[in-house]
């Protein structure tokens, strides 16, 4: 998704600056294809890998606050950008393993020049 879509116009009182846009970032994510959720962030936290297991941290207290146990199998297809397919999040994801909060995760990445035609479609 263009994140330039994503600013919003600011509501300072201040009139020195009436044009300011305040950027945001939107990350979302698909529950087993059909139930959406987005986490939205501002420009004074940044974009990577800690941001990814936050988002990811989320979906698994949803899930736990829903069925009362963890998932015994993940599985999280991510696109192969740089906050996403790195040595923090996959240690990360082998933590969920060791620390049996999952039996067995499966992580795959979407091949390069993929469309995100199921996530985009929600945000369009």
């Amino acid at each position: 998704m263009d994140q330039n879509h994503c600013k919003i116009p600011s509501l300072s009182r201040d009139l020195a600056y009436p044009n300011e846009l305040v950027t945001q970032h939107l990350t979302g994510l698909l529950n087993h294809g059909n139930e959406l959720f987005l986490y939205r962030n501002f420009e004074n936290l940044s974009k990577g890998s800690n941001l990814t297991v936050h988002c990811i941290l989320l979906q698994l207290e949803a899930f736990l606050d829903e069925y009362d146990v963890f998932p015994e199998e993940i599985y999280i297809q991510l696109d192969g950008g740089k906050e996403n397919a790195n040595r923090i999040v996959l240690g990360f994801l082998e933590l969920l393993v060791h620390r049996n909060i999952a039996k067995k995760i499966i992580f795959s990445r979407l091949p390069v020049g993929h469309t995100h035609e199921d996530i985009d479609g929600c945000f369009g």
